[in-house]
């Protein structure tokens, strides 16, 4: 009989060899920049049985931080990012897995509270303004958004415009969360836009200098002023119907430092040819002036009616500006009735 007999089969599998995780350095990033990870050094050895898949989670994060697993960007990828949301250490755990088995690895992110700097507001325009004033000071808040001191090392004020505009600050080292003040006045002494920038330097270290555009339209809505009128007779004695030399100096001044034009022109309140005058015309000539020394030379009869109160010329002087203001002042020469004994 012949022994019985039996069959075993043996399957030979090539056992999984599990994956390696690699989170990368621990790395450093100033508060406000994005910590991006970085997990590309992981590796499965056998490829298999399926690709890596990643995960990544938080472990650890500052007392102070709200941030949860939600604000990891791309969590599923080799490569996810996060923005921190307070300054310390922030631990994150990388989890890979091949199908069969997973593998783990930490990376620490350590934030470092910089300093932050803002303005507002951002620009400034003072809007038309007249040459000869000074604006309002209009206030620009810097504030210092971190937990740690700012230094503002200068505030200058540049561009083709500058010496239209200046500033007075008490901006020198701002507290965390505190703020400090620029204010800028504008004062254009000229028609026309001018612009500038104001310059502030801090030790922001990624913005060290910030600039505020600074913009404003002198206009010119002033007249001249006149300083000084001066007649050389304000009283004409005797009546004899002769015309006389009449001399007036003009002082006049321009808030624009600009020429100012002299005009003018003479009346009576009396007819030329009025009742028992003499009848002679005409009483007064066309006034000559000098635009240069501000001097008017005219004639005006010295006459008037002998049934009247006495003549009163009135020279009206007008002087303009290059923008069109103007203004005017009255100069009164007499022919009295009676003896003034003059």
């Amino acid at each position: 009989m012949l022994p019985s007999e039996d069959y075993v089969i043996i399957t030979a599998a090539t056992p999984n060899v599990p994956p390696n995780a690699d989170a990368g350095d621990d790395i450093t990033v100033s508060s406000g920049e994005t910590a991006i990870l970085d997990g590309s050094a992981s590796n499965d050895p056998d490829e298999g049985p399926d690709s890596l898949a990643y995960s990544w989670s938080f472990v650890a994060a500052p007392a102070d931080s709200d941030i949860t697993n939600s604000d990891l960007f791309d969590a599923d990828t080799a490569s996810p990012s996060f923005i921190p949301d307070a300054a310390g250490t922030y631990v994150l755990e990388l989890m890979i897995e091949d199908g069969l088995e997973a593998a783990f690895d930490n990376v620490a992110v350590t934030v470092v509270d910089v300093p932050i700097i803002s303005v507002s507001p951002t620009s400034i325009d003072f809007g038309d303004l007249d040459i000869g004033l000074y604006s309002d000071p209009q206030a620009i808040t810097v504030l210092n958004e971190s937990s740690i001191e700012l230094v503002i090392s200068g505030i200058n004020i540049s561009g083709a415009d500058q010496d239209k505009f200046s500033q007075t600050n008490d901006c020198t080292t701002i507290g965390a969360g505190s703020a400090c003040a620029i204010n800028v006045t504008f004062s254009p002494g000229e028609t026309g836009i001018k612009n500038a920038l104001l310059g502030i330097s801090s030790n922001d270290p990624d913005t060290p200098s910030i600039f505020v555009p600074l913009t404003g339209n002198g206009v010119d809505i002033t007249p001249p002023e006149f300083l000084s009128v001066t007649v050389n007779r304000d009283v004409l004695w005797p009546p004899n119907h002769k015309m006389v030399d009449i001399v007036i100096e003009v002082d006049v001044t321009d808030n624009s430092g600009l020429p100012v034009t002299l005009s003018a022109a003479v009346q009576s309140n009396e007819p030329v040819n009025g009742q028992d005058d003499g009848n002679t015309s005409p009483d007064w000539t066309e006034p000559v002036i000098d635009q240069a020394t501000g001097t008017i030379n005219l004639q005006l009869r010295a006459e008037r009616s002998g049934r009247g109160t006495g003549r009163i010329y009135t020279i009206t002087i007008i002087a303009a500006d290059t923008s069109g203001n103007s203004t005017s002042i009255d100069v009164e020469v007499t022919v009295p009735h009676d003896n003034c004994n003059c």
